[in-house]
């Protein structure tokens, strides 16, 4: 796309894409003409980008819409503060040009082997830098679930020992398993957390099959299968105005992706935000 700059910033498993679109602009905007006759306005269901789609100025979310310009009917998206209290000056974007833009990104960037490259070492090393914070915190979560078993044990050596009334270690009891069931808690969402940090080799043959089935998906599946794709693979979009729009993408997991028929949601199934 003419005007476009990549800018990678990979966190957590997300690649941020800057790019200014100048295809967004639609011929009202640039001529200064206003000519929408007739606007419509509602929740936008078959909009593939309500949810993640934000206005970068006011924080609210956007919502779908659109007008008829001499007879054609023209999709936007607009911010939901402009919209409902007319308190931010946010442009209007065209929905119709941004999807096909994120659909087309997603094909293009997927299938970009060097730049695939890139943005796998970089996440690997962003979630090597965390490692050692979350290594750090099992060592003291695993230390205190040892001293809260040694105290047990020492509750149970005084009651059988007659030391300790049994109503009193009853309850010293009771608070130390519930002491215990917290951490042992903490302790599996560290190891689910440093698990998620172990990044597996990238497979290119993989992200491959991906795109194909994406594009199958875009070409022959419901509207809501569509955007329940776009959105496992579309973290969040911030509008910044009608010339700067900046896309979070996830990296894809290979798991679920083998047929789209296992997983994607059936039209009653689908609930929009």
């Amino acid at each position: 796309m003419q005007g476009q700059e990549r800018q990678v910033q990979s966190l957590k498993g997300h690649c941020r894409r800057s790019f200014c679109p100048v295809t967004f602009l639609n011929e009202a905007t640039r001529t200064g003409k206003v000519v929408v006759v007739e606007q419509q306005w509602h929740n936008a269901d078959e909009r593939l980008l309500t949810g993640v789609i934000k206005c970068a100025r006011c924080r609210s979310h956007m919502f779908g819409g659109g007008g008829r310009k001499k007879g054609r009917y023209i999709p936007y998206y607009v911010c939901s503060k402009r919209f409902s209290d007319h308190e931010c000056e946010q442009d209007y974007v065209r929905a119709d040009l941004l999807e096909a833009t994120v659909v087309q990104d997603i094909k293009t960037m997927f299938r970009d082997k060097p730049f695939m490259d890139r943005i796998w070492e970089e996440v690997n090393r962003k979630l090597g830098e965390e490692r050692p914070d979350v290594e750090q915190e099992m060592g003291k979560v695993e230390a205190q679930i040892a001293k809260t078993r040694a105290s047990l044990d020492r509750y149970f050596v005084a009651f059988e020992a007659r030391t300790m009334s049994p109503e009193l270690c009853g309850k010293r009891v009771e608070e130390l398993n519930a002491r215990l069931h917290e951490l042992e808690a903490e302790k599996r969402h560290l190891e689910a957390h440093r698990q998620r940090l172990e990044l597996p080799a990238l497979d290119h043959a993989t992200l491959s099959a991906l795109v194909d089935n994406f594009e199958n998906v875009m070409a022959e599946g419901t509207n809501p299968q569509r955007k329940h794709l776009v959105q496992r693979l579309v973290s969040k979009i911030l509008v910044h105005d009608k010339e700067k729009v900046e896309v979070w993408y996830k990296l894809p997991d290979s798991h679920g992706f083998e047929n789209r028929n296992n997983w994607l949601p059936r039209l009653d199934d689908v609930r929009y935000l």
